[in-house]
């Protein structure tokens, strides 16, 4: 049977790898840009109800920011990501992010931008939506 790590070390763990993502988000600019902004067109956890192919969907999109008439969605993804990997991380993805823009897109009347966000990368990448 393997051994527990202490409590303290575990926190210890976990409070270096929050400032290692932190750190990534403000040099990355991220942080700044979309984690922090509380202007009255940024919206976190943003609740939706939408009907697509006859099916009901519902949920909360991360983050949304309105900016130069352009509604960019976010959705946060804290796991390690591989630069090999994020074509096929976009792919499984894809559905969900489209169903977020359509619904950001009928909230806002305007054009949408959907965007993953690698919180551990400090990256930021963008979905093609179909129109």
């Amino acid at each position: 049977m393997g051994r527990r790590m202490p409590q303290g070390q575990r926190l210890d763990n976990v409070l270096q790898a929050i400032g290692s993502t932190l750190a990534k988000l403000e040099s990355s600019g991220i942080l700044a840009e979309v984690v922090l902004p509380q202007a009255d067109k940024a919206y976190a956890e943003l609740p939706f109800v939408i009907e697509h192919g006859g099916d009901i969907y519902n949920g909360r999109i991360d983050r949304v920011i309105i900016r130069d008439n352009t509604v960019f969605v976010y959705d946060y993804k804290c796991f390690p990501v591989r630069q090999e990997e994020e074509p096929r991380l976009i792919e499984q993805y894809t559905h969900q992010m489209s169903l977020y823009a359509r619904a950001a897109e009928g909230l806002f009347k305007l054009k949408t931008r959907a965007l993953i966000v690698l919180a551990n990368e400090g990256k930021v990448l963008e979905v093609a939506i179909s129109p």
